[in-house]
């Protein structure tokens, strides 16, 4: 009954024991992965390749840190996940341990899920509440924001120059 539960989750559920081999894959986290059934017993790293998005920073591992800790683990925003053919999906996770009945640490249970069009909506609607629809061009609320963010007294003084090299603003006006 508990592992049809697990393997009916809607997010991808990895069981890793206490050495680090999957025991556990769902048909969600293979799909996450590109890995099979052949993953049970391979070592997590191989198939679970976590990484921060900006390639110049570095992730904590949850799975190395419930096994230190024995605490439970959450990600940050910044994870991504490299399936096994390359492509990149932006994960939510959290990490748990599995304890005995005296309270050691059998294993873990990741339970992740693929954010990744979440993001790109969050991107979209961040881009088209800073530009003009019409050219792309920066709009006043980025305007607004920039002034707020440039005026402190190391930037001072600060000036604007506006121009009308075609007539358009008389047009406009």
């Amino acid at each position: 009954k508990y592992l049809q539960t697990l393997l009916s989750i809607g997010d991808g559920v990895m069981v890793v024991n206490r050495d680090g081999s999957i025991e556990m894959l769902n048909e969600v986290a293979q799909s996450l992965t590109g890995w099979g059934e052949e993953v049970v017993g391979r070592y997590y790293k191989e198939v679970w390749q976590l990484s921060h998005e900006d390639r110049n920073m570095t992730i904590t591992d949850p799975v190395e840190n419930v096994l230190k800790t024995g605490q439970v683990q959450m990600l940050g925003n910044h994870a991504v996940l490299t399936s096994k053919s390359g492509k990149v999906y932006y994960l939510e996770d959290s990490a748990a341990p599995i304890l005995d009945e005296n309270g050691e640490i059998l294993g873990v249970v990741v339970v992740f899920r693929d954010v990744t069009e979440r993001r790109e909506q969050k991107r979209r609607i961040e881009f088209l509440s800073f530009h003009d629809s019409l050219t792309g061009l920066y709009n006043r609320r980025y305007f607004e924001e920039e002034m707020r963010r440039l005026d402190t007294p190391r930037n001072l003084p600060l000036t604007i120059i506006m121009g009308d090299i075609n007539g358009l603003k008389l047009t406009n006006d």
